[in-house]
């Protein structure tokens, strides 16, 4: 028996089910025998005896209706695979008249700009980062692509070795990669100061050495510096190509405060033909030689938790920075070689800043030489202490006046 239908919308679902009960009913072999009679005491006659032994084939008929149970199931799946595609297609044909795609490409970027952060996270753990933006529509990942300022800064941070939602290094390679073409000939803004040195791909670092001449700003671990020198000959390329965009430089060692030995060597010289870079910040490190590194142009120092041999290391350093403006000073680590010896003049510099009062209670004291080298700055204008006042000792407030100003 055929029991197809087309199961088109407009057949009415209860009329056809109706219909298709009747259908099967009719077919049994004993249609006059009501199912009434099953619960009664009815007493069977010969005659239905013989009709039920004889004629009626209960396997067949469950077969029967099994396959066209199994008929009617799929029937209904494709009824409800065909009323999902049409809720889809509604929803693609009204984002057509979305007001979103009558905006123009320029103010798309200007959203952008705003919403992604100001430098694009290499790792992209978090969701709705840079990377998430893209995966939106093919329209904006174009736009994305098309736009070199938004690839120019990228950086990482949070990045280690032993969490499972840190990228592989062969994913943070190919995102560098992708910065470095999709940026064009834009100046470039690179952090490379990982929490784990070690889960940072180091053989990238020839393709960024590669585009040093468009380094605007640089900030870079020591230990990565290091790891480059040894696996490629960074220095000659730096040295063919020049630093001559090159404004920003931060280098950071990542070590505790303690003594020289504990710290990795920074090859210094690498940055040496940098000669308009105007800030320069040193974390944990040693002090780069007079000879070294480019002090020329610089107008604002920041040395942070560093080594310094001694006050006339320092000095010899601030004597050939002329147009030096601001010095941040904080917990660096100083050996003052005489309490004789003269103070450092600074004639340019405006503002000083300090950070290390928990330290400053040897200042003046019998036993122990000053942790602040002695300074002369005729010019000074702005004098930030970076802590509440009412926590640093007396004795650095006479410090202050009698050997800074």
């Amino acid at each position: 028996m055929d029991m197809s239908f087309n199961m088109s919308p407009g057949v009415c679902p209860p009329a056809w089910y109706c219909d298709y009960i009747n259908a099967v009913m009719s077919k049994f072999p004993n249609p006059d025998l009501p199912m009434s009679s099953v619960r009664s005491n009815y007493s069977l006659t010969p005659q239905d005896r013989s009709l039920i032994e004889n004629q009626l084939s209960y396997e067949d008929a469950i077969d029967t209706l099994d396959e066209e149970v199994h008929a009617l199931r799929i029937a209904i799946s494709t009824l409800e695979t065909r009323q999902s595609l049409y809720r889809k297609y509604k929803e693609y044909q009204f984002s057509f008249l979305s007001p979103i795609r009558k905006m123009p490409n320029e103010l798309l970027v200007h959203i952008f700009t705003y919403v992604c952060a100001d430098s694009i996270d290499l790792v992209g753990t978090v969701p709705g980062d840079f990377w998430d933006i893209q995966r939106v529509c093919v329209h904006w990942r174009n736009i994305i692509h098309s736009t070199p300022s938004l690839w120019r800064s990228f950086e990482i941070k949070e990045i280690s070795s032993a969490d499972p939602n840190t990228p592989p290094p062969a994913m943070i390679a190919y995102r560098i990669q992708l910065c470095l073409q999709y940026s064009g000939n834009s100046p470039l803004a690179i952090s490379l100061r990982p929490v784990d040195v070690t889960a940072f791909p180091i053989f990238i670092m020839e393709d960024i050495a590669n585009q040093c001449h468009r380094w605007e700003r640089f900030a870079v671990d020591v230990d990565i510096l290091v790891g480059a020198r040894e696996e490629t000959d960074i220095r000659v390329i730096i040295k063919n190509k020049g630093l001559p965009n090159l404004r920003e430089l931060t280098i950071d060692g990542q070590e505790p405060f303690g003594s020289l030995s504990g710290r990795t060597p920074c090859p210094f010289r690498l940055f040496k033909g940098a000669s308009a870079v105007e800030e320069i910040y040193l974390f944990s490190t040693t002090l780069p030689g007079v000879k070294d590194f480019p002090w020329s142009s610089t107008r604002k120092l920041v040395l942070e938790q560093c080594d310094i041999l001694s006050d006339n290391e320092l000095g010899s350093v601030l004597r050939v920075m002329p147009s030096l403006e601001e010095l941040v000073w904080y917990s660096n680590n100083i050996r003052i070689d005489s309490e004789e010896s003269p103070a450092i003049n600074i004639p340019s510099l405006r503002t000083l800043t300090v950070e290390s009062p928990d330290l400053l209670d040897d200042i003046y004291s019998d036993d122990d030489p000053p942790i602040f080298p002695k300074l002369f700055i005729p010019h000074l204008t702005n004098l930030k202490i970076v802590e509440d006042i009412r926590e640093i000792h007396s004795s650095y407030l006479v410090f202050i006046a009698q050997e800074v100003i």
